[in-house]
């Protein structure tokens, strides 16, 4: 019985995964960001990370889009938000470089290298689309104030998109762990603090992790106790 009740749920897994996947292509495909998400994913240096890997790319950046059609955000807004997201960690150095400014200039060099070689953007989208990237550098330095809604929707996805991946603890919390150099158990043990403390810049990022919350944490606890 235990063994059929584990199929049903990778089963289960792996549908809801795709189509996740399938409503992030559908959108990218809707907006005309197929070259950008093509050219991300096969430039990305950072695509064997543990953590900030091509698959966190994608995930924020659905979520991005998620946040963008709660906010009803324009078009051409929810393109340079997609943009940005795809590109907020390319090239992410894994944990080498200790201040996350030299991974945020990573990433927006990457940005700026593909539009000089594709030039979709022009000069003031090539500037919101920065901007973007910029407000994902963690630990933030500037509050949700001081940011554009669509920022704020950004910044919102970067984090909430981790407690809804289908694998939250090997994926997120360990994967964490080995880029920063921590312990697993040591990381681990810190989740439950993490978890219940983490605040939102949006209505709609505190209501959809207000939901999920309970979740992570019966599977933190769960994983605890093998440890």
């Amino acid at each position: 019985m235990t063994i059929i009740l584990l199929v049903i749920i990778i089963v289960y897994l792996k549908i809801n995964l795709k189509i996740k996947m399938v409503e992030l292509y559908t959108q990218i495909k809707k907006l005309e960001l197929g070259l950008v998400y093509n050219y991300v994913i096969e430039n990305n240096n950072a695509y064997m990370n543990p953590y900030h890997n091509n698959f966190h790319l994608e995930h924020v950046c659905l979520f991005s889009l998620k946040g963008c059609e709660y906010y009803k955000v324009e078009i051409p807004w929810k393109r340079m938000v997609a943009t940005a997201a795809l590109f907020h960690d390319f090239n992410h150095s894994g944990g080498k470089n200790k201040n996350d400014d030299d991974n945020i200039l990573l990433a927006i060099k990457g940005f700026i290298d593909f539009n000089l070689e594709y030039n979709i953007f022009d000069e003031e989208e090539q500037k919101v689309i920065t901007n973007l990237i910029k407000c994902t550098r963690y630990p933030y330095t500037n509050d949700s104030d001081s940011l554009t809604l669509t920022e704020n929707i950004l910044r919102d996805s970067d984090i909430l998109q981790g407690p809804f991946c289908q694998n939250y603890i090997n994926g997120v919390v360990y994967g964490i762990a080995r880029e920063a150099g921590i312990p697993l158990d040591k990381m681990l043990a810190g989740q439950v603090e993490f978890l219940k403390s983490a605040k939102f810049c949006t209505e709609w990022a505190t209501s959809l992790y207000e939901n999920i919350l309970p979740d992570v944490l019966d599977k933190v606890e769960s994983a605890r106790q093998l440890v």
